[in-house]
This record gives C-alpha cells, sequence and structure tokens, in this order.
C-alpha cells in the first residue's frame, strides 16, 4: 500500500478541508513512510490536482516555489480564488449546530472552518461568532454572557447545560412511556359480557428527577400551608370583627 491510497488529492474546491489535507499528508508521510521535510516538498505535486495543480505549477513556471516544506505548507494554506472564498463566507454563515450534535463537535467543525477563511482570526471572534450559532435551547441555558468567557470555560459550562437537557429528555421518555404503557386485560363476568379493562404501568423516574421534583412539592407544600395560615388568621379576625359589631348593635338598641 502506498500513500497515495491514504490520502486523497487536493483539488481546491470549496468543499475540501485545506488545512486537514496538509496535516494527514505531512503526517502520515512521516509516521507511516519516515519522510523527511524535503521529501515531503518534493511529492507534493503527486497529490494536487485541478485548480491545485495549476497553481502549483505556477509557483514552478514563476520560481516562486518556496524551498522548504514548512514555507511550503503557510504558502498552501493560504491558497484560495474568490470563488472559493466566497463560497466558504456563505458556508460559515450558514452553519449552525446540528440537533445531535454537541458543542464540542460543533466547535471543531466551526473552528475549521472559521481557519479555512482566516488562519489569523482571534479567539474574541471565533467564541462571539460561534455561541450565537449554538442551538436557542443551549443559549438560553448558558445565558447571554457567556459569550464573554474563555474557549475552555465556555466548553465546560456547554457540558453542564447538555448534561441537563439529557436528563431532560429522559424525564420526557420515561413520562411519554408512563402514559402509553397500558396494559388491556379482556375478561368476561357471569352474564358473558366482555369487559375491557386498563392499567397504567409504572416507570420508575430518574433520581435527579425525583430530588427535583420532591424539591419543587416541598416547596409548594409550604406555600399552601402559608396560605391556609394566612387564610385561618383573617377567618378568625373575620369573626371577632363580627362579634364586635353585634355586641356595639345590641348595646345601642338597649
Amino acid at each position: 500500500m502506498s500513500i497515495s491510497d491514504n490520502i486523497k488529492k487536493f483539488a481546491g474546491t470549496t468543499k475540501e478541508a485545506l488545512r486537514r489535507f496538509i496535516l494527514e499528508y505531512q503526517q502520515k508521510a512521516k509516521s507511516a513512510y519516515g519522510w523527511d521535510n524535503e521529501t515531503i516538498l518534493n511529492s507534493i505535486s503527486h497529490w494536487l490536482t485541478d485548480a491545485a495543480a495549476e497553481w502549483y505549477q505556477q509557483l514552478i513556471q514563476s520560481n516562486e516555489l518556496p524551498k522548504s516544506w514548512n514555507a511550503f505548507a503557510k504558502l498552501l494554506a493560504r491558497f484560495s480564488s474568490p470563488e472559493r472564498k466566497e463560497a466558504l463566507k456563505i458556508q460559515r454563515n450558514q452553519c449552525r449546530q446540528g440537533p445531535n450534535e454537541s458543542v464540542a463537535d460543533f466547535y471543531q467543525r466551526y473552528k475549521g472552518l472559521a481557519l479555512e477563511i482566516d488562519p489569523r482570526i482571534s479567539e474574541l471572534q471565533l467564541r462571539k461568532h460561534l455561541f450565537r450559532k449554538l442551538r436557542s435551547e443551549v443559549i438560553t441555558l448558558m445565558g447571554v454572557e457567556a459569550d464573554e468567557l474563555s474557549i475552555p470555560r465556555m466548553m465546560k459550562r456547554a457540558e453542564k447545560v447538555e448534561l441537563l437537557l439529557l436528563h431532560q429528555r429522559k424525564d420526557a421518555q420515561q413520562e411519554g412511556m408512563f402514559e402509553s404503557s397500558t396494559v388491556i386485560t379482556s375478561v368476561r363476568d357471569p352474564g358473558q359480557q366482555e369487559i375491557i379493562t386498563t392499567k397504567k404501568k409504572f416507570i420508575r423516574p430518574d433520581p435527579t428527577t425525583v430530588a427535583v421534583i420532591e424539591s419543587i412539592q416541598t416547596s409548594s407544600q409550604s406555600n399552601s400551608l402559608n396560605n391556609s395560615n394566612n387564610n385561618n388568621n383573617n377567618s378568625n379576625m373575620n369573626k371577632r370583627d363580627q362579634g364586635w359589631w353585634r355586641r356595639e348593635h345590641d348595646d345601642r338598641n338597649i
């Protein structure tokens, strides 16, 4: 198996990840085949095709081909045509976190796209653009100020939010199972009339959900007790007021 069997050629289209191609080519050439930087540079032309191959030939003809692999890799990373750059910008603007995509996975996907457009993009720009493209439910739970956090802290907060959403989905599924899990029993009474009975199946809820529900119930019961005490106090006061009014009225009649 040759290296060409493991690395897909780069043509320079908007659908290709240029930086990924460079890293993949360099890593496999060194780790799997033991090539030095000079061999890597001299062999790169075999993995360029179409517009990228034409660009490479222009560098040779104009005697502008870098002498080292590192210099060439930096030059290749900036390879773009106006059409490619505009297409990448449109793709970035339309990029959104998928319904089943974690924030960490989306960050890697969006970061790769952003670096394709601007390799020198700052962390500040990256995190602000990234935050606005997360799912609305994630943004709401993270808080609008989360775009001021550093990338590592933003990822940690996102993990907690995703864990909370996972518990909520799990609880919702269990609730749906409880409502839909009915056992239908058919029996006949002594008069041979068929009687249909249903019985719901109990699904034990998640411990986290139980703790939250108990906390809510305790708070609700406490509020109800306070309201009941207030109502009783008001009732007693009304009774005392009514008794006083009757005594005053009787005294006046006498």
